[in-house]
């Protein structure tokens, strides 16, 4: 099959199972915004006043879908009004493809109109930052996007298309993007888990934001009740769990209620899922005392690099 770079791109998404992108339009990017108007039955594209507003717009749609949120802006100002919903993503772990309409190849490094250098820009929020110079790369920039966005600690992706980019060619079929496995337990260790509960007296489980879907919260309720774990949402995590469960004990947050912060002390595990463990969680990294806490702590989370 051979198409524009846009219409290919727009066809990718929809094949992964894309149902909804949000945006704000901008003549950076009309080959794309022409690719949605052309596949009826495909992506709903939902266009919003404001960059932020499509940004977090797509934020929600990850949270509630478990797959990436999509939003497409232009250049300079757009970008910037989006990376508020960037930066959100990356402190929640949140899949995220934002897709910016750029300037010509032949204008980038010369300080065209509303250019910027996102690489820079975006350091300290994005996973990675791609330009797509070669409409032939298409299909492996836009894989490679999908798993940085979806492996280890989710989080945002910028996708840069210069605008006469994306009139070019690109000869490739549309294919689902693959989402990145999750490893099997290591069945020693859940054994050597599962002896830790055994011989605790006031463990605690910390449930965090990596526990979305409904079966991971079922899982989180059977676990609870099979061990009889008081359960304590991380930050930001007030409805990980049923608020009038039996096992539910609350959330942490800036203020914690010193009763409850009393007793966290005095547990002997923690076991804490699905949570970076971030100062706030943490009570600024007292509980789990860091680097080494005072209790026995089990970490379970897909990245080493995120504790």
């Amino acid at each position: 099959m051979t198409a524009s770079a846009a219409r290919y791109l727009v066809s990718t998404l929809a094949a992964t199972g894309v149902t909804h992108a949000y945006c704000v339009p901008g003549e950076s990017y009309l080959p794309v915004l022409d690719a949605f108007a052309d596949a009826p039955g495909g992506i709903r594209l939902i266009s919003c006043r404001h960059e932020s507003a499509a940004g977090f717009m797509a934020l929600t749609d990850a949270r509630l879908s478990g797959r990436p949120g999509v939003a497409f802006v232009s250049r300079g100002p757009g970008a910037m009004n989006a990376a508020i919903a960037m930066h959100a993503a990356e402190q929640e772990a949140m899949p995220l493809l934002l897709f910016i309409g750029h300037v010509t190849r032949d204008e980038m490094g010369r300080g065209a109109f509303q250019e910027i250098d996102y690489n820079r820009t975006y350091a300290d929020i994005a996973r990675t930052v791609i330009t797509v110079h070669d409409a032939t790369r298409l299909p492996e920039l836009l894989a490679r996007a999908w798993h940085a966005a979806t492996s280890g600690t989710p989080g945002p992706v910028a996708v840069v298309l210069p605008e006469d980019m994306l009139a070019t060619t690109c000869a490739a079929d549309p294919a689902p993007l693959a989402t990145a496995p999750q490893p099997d337990p290591d069945p020693d260790v859940m054994a050597r888990v599962a002896e830790l509960l055994s011989g605790s007296v006031r463990p605690v489980l910390i449930a965090g934001g990596r526990i979305q879907s409904p079966a991971a919260r079922t899982a989180l309720a059977t676990v609870a009740e099979r061990w009889q774990l008081p359960v304590l949402g991380a930050f930001k995590q007030q409805d990980v769990l049923a608020n009038d469960h039996p096992n539910w004990i609350g959330q942490v947050g800036f203020v914690v209620a010193p009763p409850l912060a009393e007793a966290l002390q005095r547990t002997d595990l923690v076991l804490a899922v699905g949570t970076r463990l971030g100062d706030i969680t943490t009570r600024h990294y007292t509980f789990p005392r860091a680097p080494v806490p005072q209790q026995p702590l089990i970490h379970v989370y897909p990245d080493a690099f995120a504790i």
